[in-house]
């Protein structure tokens, strides 16, 4: 035992719920989305594929500004915290702006290229566009992770992500099947999620 065992698990358990939350929403998507037929199916499993893999590129701003932010919060110099914490929102911002038309005007070279065949290429399009006004709301919600960690509150994430997925999950039946915009309805919940996470 250590005197550190108490706050380790204060702020490590909170941030595992976070970790283990943050698939659901695709999980969600799926169940919902499985329901419309294969070729929905497909289309929403390329576009999301590719939407990861851009995601992905952008991972290093969460990473990033939490040792940037705790190291600052150590030092006792809570400005320089904020400086980071705005400049990695402001990156977060442009590149997920930059990202999200990148997605819109390239979709459907991209999911060619991916392997989408022509009778997925249409609702692939269409989700992948949608999902692609989410891009900074979705970088913002992840730099506001690491900054958080950084100012070692784990549980505002937490709130945030569960937040997340009890908003796609009360959207993705109403807009899928309630409204029958089918697969552009479950890009609209995701989307919308993402922005209230923001």
């Amino acid at each position: 035992r250590s005197p550190y065992d108490r706050e380790i698990v204060r702020i490590g358990l909170p941030a595992l719920g976070a970790l283990a939350a943050d698939p659901l929403v695709s999980l969600v998507d799926t169940a919902f989305i499985g329901r419309l037929g294969a070729v929905a199916l497909a289309a929403v499993a390329i576009a999301s594929a590719i939407y990861a893999a851009v995601f992905a590129v952008f991972n290093f701003l969460e990473y990033a500004v939490t040792p940037l932010v705790a190291q600052s919060i150590g030092a006792g110099d809570r400005d320089e915290a904020g400086r980071f914490t705005v400049a990695a929102l402001a990156i977060s911002v442009m590149g997920g702006v930059i990202a999200g038309v990148g997605l819109i005007v390239f979709s459907e070279p991209l999911l060619r290229a991916f392997g989408a065949e022509p009778d997925v290429l249409e609702s692939a399009v269409l989700y992948l566009r949608i999902r692609a006004l989410g891009v900074p709301a979705l970088l913002v919600v992840l730099v506001g992770h690491g900054a958080f960690r950084g100012y070692q509150d784990t549980r505002t994430p937490l709130i945030v992500t569960l937040g997340l997925n009890a908003v796609n999950l009360v959207l993705d039946p109403i807009l899928i099947f309630g409204l029958d915009w089918g697969v552009a309805g479950a890009a609209w919940a995701t989307v919308v999620a993402q922005w209230f996470g923001a």
